[in-house]
């Protein structure tokens, strides 16, 4: 008897990640990047290092297996906007960044995978002229 292990019903990670990416692009006013590293401290390098603001990073977060769904993969995606006359503006313009990603991915379906927000929260960067808000989500693949 074979068993079908849950790779051959589930979109692959990098499928997810670069749909995910799709999705936002279409969205003209932002640059979207695919974070693929691991460590928070590379994280926050590496959105210190951008210059083309505003900007959205896609960062997978991890994945929990079961029956139903098959698996629930979680990204994040981190909206930064720069702090333009005063922070007020800048928090403003990452705010409308927020609700423009999760409006771009909130129970959208890639194949039998349903994409759901889960929460959002800013990001303290002080310094760093950057106002960062960070939008959970969880795909649900069955």
């Amino acid at each position: 008897m074979s068993i079908d292990t849950v790779t051959n019903f589930i979109e692959p990670t990098k499928g997810l990640m670069a749909w995910v990416k799709t999705q936002l692009d279409t969205y003209a006013s932002w640059t979207v990047n695919i974070f693929n590293g691991t460590n928070y401290d590379n994280l926050f390098n590496y959105i210190e290092s951008l210059r083309d603001m505003p900007s959205a990073i896609i960062v997978f977060t991890g994945s929990q297996y079961g029956d139903l769904p098959r698996r629930t993969a979680t990204f994040s995606i981190l909206v930064i906007a720069e702090e333009y006359r005063n922070k007020e503006d800048g928090i403003d313009s990452a705010q409308d960044l927020l609700d423009k990603a999760i409006s771009l991915l909130d129970h959208e379906l890639l194949n039998q995978a349903l994409t759901r927000a889960k929460f959002d929260r800013p990001i303290n960067l002080e310094g760093t002229g950057l106002n960062v808000y960070e939008v959970g989500f969880m795909i649900e693949d069955h």
